[in-house]
Formats: structure tokens, sequence, C-alpha cells
């Protein structure tokens, strides 16, 4: 750890949110007719047919140029690249050219107002040259490299952006280092085809994949670190996959873990177990048990098989021992006639003998006609256990499933037995898309020292959202943006036992769900420090972090997915995850790096 990066500020607030954080862009154009996660220019002359972005120009006025730009702020349409001591990797899969055309620039990339531009062209049949020409000193120095191709192969294409420099790599071979001015202060990125005769001949240019972002993208294999950064020599902490991705059970994900009255450790989970990995594929919750505080692992068990009456998976279980004893488990079973869009209700079930045998499910979500799910629970000081919920109301609109995604608290004063469902968090304000895309979901609550109760929500308008309430999750302020900055991922936070500091876990980035950061915070979320990485990977989503506090440690459930363009090295189907449990001193959250 150097500690010199520059999203680990001393004090993460309004001001320094989003600091250091590297706006990547990921994309494997897999939505045909989808345009909002890019900026086309102009639209009219972009394709996105499946798994493909094809750009035409022409040379006519208006399409001399045509492309997809990476690095722009979506509020303002601000260039957001920036080069200092960073290094920006770029990647893309093409497809070569079918012949020659004069004047014809096929796989243009080059930055806004920047030092250098890179394009191809067919030179001579079963040949390609690439022109990479870059402004150093106030001349254009044109370079250019030729190699053999075959019409419509694939192209692995790959540039390290440092200043001054630009490293070219072609089908994992560096063909070139070339020198030229420094960047501005901050520029976006053109991927496309130009034409530099006026009305020339068309050119296409198809490409299947684009990934920018400050870490490497993996076109062959590399060692990857993971895990959790700063840990000791002979620090008793350990980081491991307790449920490995298989064939037959590529997923496990959305845990939760908690100590039994008899000393041992219950973890449960989503298994999905007939082959299938995606959302709404069966599963089922299984679980572990531990005798020895979570080192060794018993065999897998079922704690709750998918009810065949019912659609899709089992998912979202949250676990929490009751005052008496009890192990209280929560589900979500879907609805007969549940769209995708809609997830079902939310269940209960209780174990009095240590998780061997579990009452029925008893529904606790409220019956309005929408689909409700919740996740993690929250003890406050008075016993009220509350979950952490959200209805997904049903609207007119068919667009991102037509439904607006309402935040709420389930409660219960009666150690679990029966439940109350406070009021929905206020609207917002968010832009109709926004609102549609996930408006604000997905709740964290805790108790603050003040009483108050804070619950975090993530959203797309910039990351987790803050709501307060003062009568113990009954009603709600208006969501704020909270300086815990990121794309639209789950958030999770909790008390730490003796001590009124909040611990967040969250994905403080902007590419994906990657790596994962923790923070703590002393004045009930106002401010935070201690930024840390629990999970260093920058290749592996971490999803759904459950925190559990045992002895003098916090133990961290999650699960593990390749990242989206990481795919096709590493060679698993997407929403493939394996669950890991990491398990660090509680003093490792607030050691700076």
């Amino acid at each position: 750890m150097t500690g010199r990066e520059p999203w680990r500020v001393r004090v993460l607030d309004d001001e320094t949110a989003g600091m250091g954080v590297f706006p990547t862009y990921n994309q494997r154009f897999t939505l045909a007719d989808e345009w909002s996660y890019g900026i086309f220019e102009p639209q009219s002359c972009c394709a996105l047919p499946g798994k493909r972005f094809v750009a035409t120009a022409s040379g006519k006025e208006g399409r001399r140029e045509v492309c997809l730009i990476t690095g722009l702020s979506e509020s303002d349409s601000q260039p957001l690249y920036s080069i200092g001591e960073t290094t920006i990797f770029v990647a893309c899969q093409v497809l070569s050219p079918p012949r020659h055309v004069e004047g014809g620039r096929f796989v243009q990339i080059r930055p806004t107002d920047g030092p250098w531009c890179i394009w191809c062209n067919v030179s001579n049949p079963g040949e390609m040259t690439w022109t990479i020409q870059c402004h150093i000193g106030g001349t254009c120095a044109t370079h250019a490299r030729t190699c053999a191709v075959s019409e419509g192969a694939a192209i692995d294409l790959q540039l390290v952006l440092s200043q001054g420099e630009l490293a070219l790599q072609i089908d994992d071979e560096e063909v070139g280092r070339f020198d030229h001015d420094p960047y501005p202060e901050r520029f976006s990125l053109r991927f496309g085809s130009a034409q530099e005769i006026d009305a020339g001949e068309e050119v296409t240019s198809t490409f299947r994949t684009v990934y920018v972002g400050d870490a490497p993208f993996l076109f062959t294999y590399v060692d990857v670190p993971q895990g959790p950064e700063d840990l000791r020599p002979k620090e008793d902490a350990w980081c491991e996959y307790v449920c490995p991705a298989t064939l037959q059970s590529p997923r496990h994900s959305e845990g939760d873990l908690i100590e039994l009255r008899n000393g041992a450790l219950l973890l449960a989970w989503s298994e999905f177990a007939q082959g299938k990995a995606q959302d709404w594929a069966p599963a089922r919750i299984s679980a572990k048990f531990s005798t020895d505080r979570g080192r060794t692992w018993g065999p897998t068990r079922v704690l709750a098989e998918r009810d065949p009456r019912f659609n899709h998976a089992t998912p979202n279980v949250s676990l929490i021992q009751a005052g008496n004893g009890d192990a209280i488990m929560t589900y979500v079973e879907t609805l007969p006639d549940a769209e995708k869009s809609s997830c079902g209700h939310v269940v209960l079930r209780r174990s009095e003998d240590e998780g061997r045998t579990w009452s029925p499910p008893v529904r606790i979500s409220p019956d309005t006609g929408y689909a409700h799910m919740a996740k993690l629970f929250c003890r406050t000081a008075s016993g009220r256990i509350l979950l952490g919920a959200r209805e997904y109301e049903k609207v007119d609109q068919a667009d991102f499933g037509g439904v607006v995604r309402w935040p709420y608290a389930l409660w219960s004063d009666d150690d679990g037995r029966t439940w109350h469902a406070g009021a929905h968090v206020p609207d917002p304000g968010l832009s109709e898309r926004l609102r549609l895309l996930q408006n604000v979901n997905e709740p964290s609550v805790v108790e603050l020292a003040d009483g108050r109760l804070l619950m975090t929500m993530r959203s797309f308008a910039g990351g987790q959202f803050f709501s307060h309430s003062e009568d113990g999750g009954e009603t709600w302020t208006k969501p704020l943006l909270s300086p815990l900055r990121g794309l639209c991922s789950p958030a999770t936070i909790c008390r730490i036992p003796g001590k009124d500091d909040i611990l967040a876990v969250w994905n403080y980035a902007f590419g994906g769900r990657a790596p994962l950061h923790s923070a703590v915070s002393r004045d009930g979320g106002r401010t935070w420090r201690h930024l840390k990485l629990v999970e260093r990977s920058t290749f592996y989503n971490c999803n759904y972090v459950s925190i559990t506090f045992i002895d003098d440690k916090a133990y961290l459930t999650y699960d593990s997915s390749p990242l989206l363009l990481s795919l096709q090295t590493l060679e698993v189907d997407t929403d493939a995850a394996g669950l890991k449990l990491t398990v660090l001193p509680i003093e490792w959250f607030y050691r700076d790096g």
C-alpha cells in the first residue's frame, strides 16, 4: 500500500466525495437499440445490432466522423478523463476492414483535443496498416505498423495511455511506443470511423467491446491480487471462497451469517443449483455450519428448497438471533404470477434447535398487490428488529421494467413474532429515467448514537442516498445524496460494537462493483475516515455484503463474480459467482493506508 491513491482522502465528505475515482467505461454492446449507456455522435449513423457497435462515416457534412464517446459527464457533457500520475488502459475487440477505402479511417480512436490519433485501413490484400499520428513539439509525426489479417477477423487492440507516451498492443503483441505532447487537463475518448475525403466512400467500423479503465484489461491471464489490503504477518485474519462456483451450482450469492447460542456459526445463502446463474433462475437457501469460528465449514445443507408453486429464485436470505436465542431467517418467495421485475413477498422462519429444523414460512411483508423484498437485519437499543425493505410499485411505463422501487422498513417489537411496515421514503425527486431505472433501492439500516436511524440506498444518481428516521423506522426524511459515491451498487452500514462509530462497506467506484471499500464515520454519516480496500481486485464484482461482529472480529460475506469484460478470459457464464468470507479484526478498519 502506498497510501497515495487519489481516492484515499483523509476525510470523505460532501466536498471530497468522488475525488480520485476513475470513471471507467466497460461495455460489451449486448443490448440492441439501447442507447442509454453511451453517447453516440451522430446517433443516426451508429447501430447496435446485438453484441456489436457499428459506426459508418461517409465524408458528407455531419458524417465525417461517427463515434462512441466515453468519459463524459452525463449531467453537463464535460470531459472526465485526466492523466497525471494515472495510467489509462484502453481495450477493444474490433473486426478487420473488408477492403481498402480511399481516405477511410477504420477503427479510429482519439482523445478529444488530444495529442494523438490511431486508425487502420487495408493496404494490400491480406495486409492491414495501423497509422499512429502524434503531435510532439509543434510537429506532427506519423508512424505506420503493418500486419497480416484476414477479412472479418476479430482483432484485440490495447492501448496504454500515460503522460507523454502511447503504447500500442495488437493481439497480445506490443507493436510500439510513441512519444507525444501532454494531454489537456481533461479529455474524453472517441471510438468509431472517419472519412477524410469530402463525400468519400462509406467507412464502416465494427466494435465488439470497448473498455476504458485504470486497471489493465485481461486478454491473457495475469495474477490478479485479491482479498483485503494491509494484512500484517501473524494477523488473525483470512479470506476464502466458502462456496466456489461450479457447473452445477454456478452462483452462490446474497449470504448472511450469525452466531448461534451454542457458539457455532451458521452461514446461509442463495444457491443457484440447477446450472443457471441469472437473477431469475431457480435457487434455494443453502447453509453451512462451523464449530471453529469459521476456519472450517461442514457440508452444505438445504434450509429452504424452492417451492415448485413459485417461480424463480428464493433470494435475499437474512439471519438474526432472537432475544431468547432462537435463529430467525427471512427470505423472498416469488409469486406464482411474478414478472421478472416483481419478486414476491418476504417470509420468516424460526429455529429453536440451532438451525437444524425450521418453522413453516410466515409472510411478513404487507399485502399491497405489489412485490416486496428485504435484506439485512438491524437491532436497536430498545430491542426493535428492523429489515431494510422495498416495494416494487408497477407503473404504466414499460421502460426499465415498468416499476418504481420504494424503500421502507419492516419492524417488530416482539422478537420477530409480529411485523409492521413503515412508510415509504419520500420521493427523492430524481429524473423520470433514473426513477424508473432504480429510483433509490436496496436499503441498509443502522441506529445512530443519538437514537435516530440512518438508511442508505443505492441509486444511479451518483451513489448512496441517505435518509433518517426519528420514530424507529416508521417514517423517513427525503433521501439525499451522501458522500458514499459510486455506481448503483448496494452498500451495507452497521454500528461497530461498543462504539458510536458507523462502518460502511460499499463500492467506491464507477466502472463496476469493484473494488470493495470500507470507511468509518464518527458523526452519524456526515464525514467518513479510514478508507480501506476490503477487496482489492478490480476484475471481480463484490455484491451484497453482510457484516457480523463476533468477539473482536468482523465477518463479511459477499458474492464475487467476474466483471463483464473479464468473462471471456475467465471462461465463465454471466452472473456466475462464488461466496466469499473475509474475516478481519475490527481494528483493521481504523488503520489508515
